[in-house]
């Protein structure tokens, strides 16, 4: 596998062993991905939607998809249950490098990122476009 390989998932299972391929740089979420348990992304690794209507719901009481630098979520909807995080930060990363995050159709408060202590402490950017 090549470091900049990219990965089209249709399933959960296949869309998990993505996000632990430290190979995978790009994963794209095709169709509705359900039950999918808690993530996390690899320095450096992205996801996004192969178009509009792609969806990843989350599993009954499972977070979404932990952020640890230099991670982008673009142009997808993530569902989870409503005391859950959609998308939150790995707190023991020394940098978050830059985060990107764009065209996100979620519930809104279940949006949370965790960045209270990042914030004064680490150097970051974050876009949120």
């Amino acid at each position: 596998m090549s470091a900049s390989q990219k990965v089209v998932v249709t399933t959960g299972d296949a869309f998990v062993a993505a996000t632990q391929d430290k190979n995978v740089q790009e994963i794209v979420a095709s169709g509705h991905l359900t039950g999918v348990p808690s993530v996390r992304l690899s320095p450096g690794q992205g996801l996004h939607g192969a178009d509009k209507n792609a969806t990843i719901t989350f599993a009954n009481g499972a977070d979404g998809v932990q952020l640890s630098s230099d991670n982008r979520i673009v142009g997808l909807r993530l569902e989870v249950a409503p005391n859950k995080r959609a998308v939150f930060n790995d707190t023991t990363v020394t940098s978050l490098g830059r985060i990107e995050l764009r065209n996100l159709n979620r519930y809104l408060h279940s949006f949370i990122l965790i960045l209270d202590l990042f914030i004064s402490i680490f150097p970051f950017s974050i876009s949120l476009l």
